[in-house]
């Protein structure tokens, strides 16, 4: 087990202790059910955007669409590298993509994410561009349908079976067990937050040349093993998808 998981394993035991002995408690069914619709943004909105991006709407209308507004000009009309899924050909196609990143303003802290998302390589860059900005786009659209709904349904089934569910001080046997999910619920966003600046800062570190982090992270959350799952990878990879979600916000 990694270092990563185990320190995170041991961050939500805590806080859902904490929760549980606290017990649900007045007046926070709108909090419960704003941080379950989070996770239902997460677990089922970012599934279906990745569904639909493999389907027309995706591939087709949404990305002509981006296409549209992309000029066809230098160097978006540079053809990409194809044949063999090799290194140096992928190093080819992400440095020809980058430069057209960076033409469209986007700095190089943020331009990972849209590299590492391109959907379409058959032709050229503003093809390539354009899918991964239809990509982010309904990663953005249906993780915020999700929370919407969930939080919106959610909270008013709560709130007005806050007091008779969980009792009137909310510390009744399923008022406890509210608390110990709210508990774990604060719990993972407080984790998420800290492993967003993590990330961060990994990033900063790897652009200026230092890669002793980003090594500790690789080995240790076994990153490049795609058959090996984990909770420190889990959330890990969710604070790094985080963090293009809201760069997508920005840009």
């Amino acid at each position: 087990m990694s270092t990563l998981t185990i320190v995170i394993s041991i961050l939500l035991i805590l806080f859902g202790l904490f929760g549980f002995l606290k017990g649900f408690g007045k007046g926070t069914a709108k909090s419960l059910a704003s941080e379950a619709g989070l996770a239902a943004g997460y677990f089922f909105g970012v599934p279906v955007a990745r569904l639909l991006m493999n389907t027309g709407m995706g591939k087709s209308w949404l990305t002509g669409l981006y296409l549209g507004t992309i000029p066809s000009i230098d160097p978006f009309t540079k053809a990409l590298e194809t044949g063999s899924d090799s290194g140096s050909l992928q190093a080819a196609n992400k440095a020809l993509l980058s430069e057209g990143l960076s033409t469209l303003g986007i700095p190089k802290f943020f331009q990972g994410m849209f590299l590492s998302h391109v959907v379409s390589y058959e032709a050229d860059v503003r093809l390539a561009l354009a899918s991964s900005f239809a990509y982010w786009t309904l990663i953005a659209f249906f993780f915020l349908l999700f929370y919407l709904v969930v939080t919106l349904v959610l909270g008013k089934i709560l709130s007005k079976a806050e007091g008779l569910v969980f009792g009137e001080d909310g510390k009744n046997f399923l008022g406890r067990l509210g608390g110990l999910v709210k508990g774990v619920l604060k719990g993972s966003g407080l984790i998420l937050v800290l492993l967003v600046l993590l990330s961060l800062v990994n990033q900063l570190l790897m652009n200026a040349g230092n890669t002793v982090l980003n090594r500790w992270l690789v080995d240790d959350l076994a990153i490049e093993d795609g058959s090996k799952l984990s909770l420190g990878k889990f959330f890990y990879q969710t604070a790094e998808g985080l963090i293009g979600w809201v760069s997508t916000l920005k840009s």
